[in-house]
């Protein structure tokens, strides 16, 4: 396979396609920290925002301004702060304060409405899991297996 081809998925066996999945995966990665760099790069040689077109191609460069909250804190009287303040519940302080693993933490999680997906090389320790036919394969429904034994 070239670097970035079409190809037609449908004709992929299972394995062709995490195999697939994973190059493409791996080049993102790589291109994303090219962009990035690239953007950096223009970033350091930008005098003032603005716009600049070269060929087919726009670049906006801009400074957004984003809110802060130590400004506001320091700037604004204690009463006008706190009307602006929101108090929600933090997953992050919820497990410090409950324990990730206790039941009580578990029973505040619902399962999200779509799966993440993650792609990454396998290590060495996956293989050795599924050699010894310890790794469960997510696409296999063993319930229907156990009821037909």
């Amino acid at each position: 396979m070239s670097d970035i081809e079409d190809v037609d998925l449908k004709a992929l066996d299972y394995d062709q396609l995490v195999k697939h999945s994973l190059h493409l995966h791996t080049l993102e990665a790589d291109l994303a920290k090219k962009l990035e760099n690239v953007k950096k790069e223009m970033g350091t040689r930008a005098k003032r925002p603005g716009t600049r077109v070269v060929g087919n191609a726009s670049v906006t460069l801009s400074r957004p301004s984003r809110f802060s909250d130590d400004v506001a804190r320091e700037k604004l009287p204690k009463t006008t702060y706190r009307k602006i303040c929101v108090t929600k519940a933090d997953s992050k302080l919820a497990k410090e304060v409950l324990g990730e693993d206790s039941e009580l933490y578990k029973s505040l999680c619902v399962p999200g409405d779509n799966w993440t997906v993650r792609i990454t090389p396998a290590t060495t320790k996956q293989k050795v899991l599924l050699a010894d036919g310890q790794l469960e394969d997510p696409f296999t429904d063993t319930e229907d297996e156990e009821s037909n034994d």
